[in-house]
């Protein structure tokens, strides 16, 4: 029961609210604290710490608007390192902004500099110890989603590996699904069994509410009728998931042009007859 109410979800998001609000309110009162080591006239803490929980409460939104707390983010670490310094960098500039029309209040322009450089190693720090945990918690099968296989079997050892070796994510397949003549890789047929025949799926899943997912690598192979019948499972709910074919995929949206918005996909580049082709013929 515990599990299921703290979820790694629910945990990633409050424990990453609270630790990017310390840090930034730690990073702007050391770089007062670094500041304060030079004889200068500083106005009083208590201003900046002011201005911290406004910095605070503006990194929160921003990093709400960019997907900063999603936890499947977590996988490109330069995304969320990008995400970060781009909260960092809209946040302090609004607060001075706001400063800026205040006539009265006169920051100190190191202070703030300390502080957005603190504030980058310490978020950056905090979310690399976050990811650990998070990963510790999936590992150990603390909000782990179960998955069954279905289709291409030469791609299940590529997605086995990655899955393992991010365990993070939270995903752990059972099994695959489909006929005995559909065997495996060798690397994968002692600790992924075969389940079922694809035309029994639904009952397997009647009998298995740990499933939690379906993931289809051949797409094709999910039929309407088929989709129907996993959505009228009276059990908890099942999430279907396609793996395109990556190449054709990006052949398609490539290929894909808009003409005063009709779509038309383009099979077969004519060669242009124009000079710049005749350049390029005498250049080979």
């Amino acid at each position: 029961m515990l599990q299921q109410r703290l979820t790694p979800q629910y945990l990633w998001i409050s424990a990453a609210l609270v630790s990017d609000g310390l840090v930034i309110l730690s990073a702007l009162w050391l770089g007062y604290e670094f500041r304060s080591l030079s004889p200068h006239a500083l106005l009083p803490l208590d201003i900046y710490l002011g201005l911290a929980g406004v910095c605070m409460v503006c990194f929160w939104g921003i990093q709400a608007a960019l997907g900063g707390y999603s936890p499947y983010r977590l996988l490109s670490r330069f995304d969320e390192w990008v995400t970060i310094l781009v909260g960092l960098i809209l946040a302090f500039g609004l607060v001075l902004s706001g400063v800026f029309f205040i006539r009265s209040i006169s920051l100190s322009r190191l202070v703030l500099g300390y502080a957005g450089m603190l504030s980058l190693v310490g978020l950056t720090l905090s979310r690399a110890v976050l990811r650990q945990g998070l990963g510790w918690m999936r590992s150990r099968g603390w909000g782990t989603r179960r998955v069954l296989w279905v289709g291409d079997n030469l791609l299940l050892e590529d997605v086995v590996e990655r899955l393992q070796r991010v365990p993070q994510l939270g995903f752990e397949l059972m099994g695959w699904v489909g006929s005995p003549q559909d065997v495996p890789p060798d690397s994968l047929a002692d600790h992924l069994p075969r389940v079922t025949d694809l035309a029994c799926l639904s009952d397997y899943l009647q009998t298995h509410p740990e499933i939690a997912e379906i993931w289809f690598a051949q797409p094709h192979l999910a039929t309407a009728d088929l989709l129907l019948n996993l959505q009228s499972l009276h059990r908890p709910p099942l999430q279907v998931r396609l793996l395109p074919d990556i190449l054709a995929f990006l052949t398609v949206n490539f290929s894909l042009q808009l003409l005063d918005g009709i779509p038309l996909l383009t099979l077969q580049l004519l060669p242009s007859s124009y000079w710049p082709n005749r350049f390029l013929k005498l250049g080979a």
